[in-house]
């Protein structure tokens, strides 16, 4: 989670690239590269709709020598308008004039498994994750679960409005499987913030662990 927090500060501050896919959403060359199996090293060359400002690597490797790190950059999703965007933190935050559907992006990449996600956090709320979607790809969305009693770590209650989705492309037989949360006051970060994450791996574990409602 800190790192997508970093990523999601660092990324947008940096300038956002002009759309390039043409006939899909903002979201539709993320999820086609994720289903291709896409190396992390590979990513910014397949999806040059996404401003990359590079990788970011751990300071150290897990027990068993590998490492997770991320490819870190900006995409603007659909459906949004102008809107104050705070840079920075604490007493050092400053607000620009942007477009609420400025988001970072963070793919999550595995030395051994490859690719394990991407996610996308913007500023503010959002109230409705489908509506959100549904703007952003042309894959077909199913609602899997929401109102979840615990959260992921099973230390506490579910205070982010965590769902799950189910997302078919349709140049693919493989499904993408999404999450997505919210955090209504973000403190010295700024006004809250969205964060919707796309990966391969079924979520029914993580649903049933969660105690989420089936959609």
């Amino acid at each position: 989670m800190k790192q997508i927090v970093l990523g999601f500060l660092l990324a947008l501050s940096a300038p956002l690239a002009a759309q390039a896919c043409e006939g899909c959403g903002p979201l539709d060359p993320l999820l086609q590269a994720l289903v291709a199996g896409t190396s992390g090293d590979d990513f910014p060359k397949a999806v040059p709709e996404v401003n990359w400002t590079g990788p970011s690597y751990p300071t150290d490797s897990e027990a068993d020598g590998s490492l997770t790190w991320y490819q870190i950059g900006t995409v603007v999703m659909a459906g949004f308008g102008p809107a104050a965007l705070p840079q920075g933190e604490g007493a050092d935050q400053t607000i620009r004039e942007g477009n609420e559907g400025e988001a970072g992006v963070t793919v999550q990449v595995h030395s051994v498994r490859g690719v394990q996600s991407i996610a996308l956090r913007k500023f503010y709320p959002d109230a409705d994750y489908l509506d959100v979607l549904t703007r952003q790809t042309d894959a077909r969305i199913t609602p899997l679960a929401a109102n979840c009693t615990q959260n992921a770590y099973g230390s506490g209650p579910d205070r982010e409005a965590t769902a799950f989705y189910r997302l078919q492309m349709p140049q693919s037989d493989i499904p993408v499987f999404a999450s997505a949360e919210r955090i209504e006051d973000a403190g010295q970060m700024g006004p809250g913030y969205t964060t919707y994450t796309f990966f391969l791996a079924d979520p029914a574990p993580t649903i049933a662990s969660m105690g989420c409602t089936a959609s």
